[in-house]
């Protein structure tokens, strides 16, 4: 049975993803004798293709994480007991993103091209329930809690539940109740805050 760190199909939390990668370069600092023995030629184009798209949809990727993301192509090809890196062996890249808000277009992006090559899809998608439902919590985090509530817990579930109408409008641009439900609970913590500062 496939592990968390290397199912690519597992769900990950946002706030879990960092600490997915962060496993994975352990696993390759394990067996960093492999790594550059790992062809990265068949999808060479494939990566200069997907850095260039995402860089023109404005995602931020700085020359260190380029280079993490071919170590990270490579540790993901042994992980499949392979030489040579494939498309498929992208799944990683959908971890890539340094603003939150940009972790669905960075995820979809790779996700073409990971399926495209007969990878597993990256994730499951969220319904639309589902997402409201975890609006509905974060704020209950912060707006049922008795007594002083620290900024910064505010300020992270406020972040989460932006995250969440991002995905939602994202995956289900047409769930307009959806969209306004959490929006709605953004409205209630981002009032809450105000009243902090």
């Amino acid at each position: 049975m496939a592990s968390p760190l290397t199912d690519p199909s597992t769900p990950i939390p946002p706030s879990e993803q960092p600490a997915r990668l962060d496993a994975l370069e352990a696993a390759v600092r394990k067996r960093s004798d492999l790594v550059p023995e790992v062809d990265l030629q068949p999808v060479r184009n494939v990566l200069s293709d997907l850095f260039g798209e995402l860089l023109a949809q404005g995602i931020t990727l700085s020359d260190r994480r380029i280079v993490r993301a071919q170590r990270l192509v490579a540790a993901a090809t042994l992980l499949r007991e392979d030489g040579t890196a494939a498309p498929r062996d992208l799944w990683p890249l959908a971890h890539l993103w340094t603003e939150p808000a940009d972790a669905a277009l960075v995820r979809d992006t790779v996700h073409d091209r990971v399926t495209a090559d007969g990878g597993r899809p990256l994730t499951a998608r969220r319904s639309e329930g589902e997402l409201a439902t975890l609006a509905d919590h974060e704020a209950a985090m912060v707006l049922n809690r008795s007594g002083s509530i620290p900024r910064g817990s505010i300020v992270g579930r406020l972040r989460t539940i932006n995250e969440l109408l991002t995905e939602a409008r994202t995956n289900h641009p047409a769930a307009r109740q959806t969209h306004d439900r959490i929006l709605a609970q953004r409205d209630r913590v981002s009032k809450l805050l105000e009243q902090t500062i």
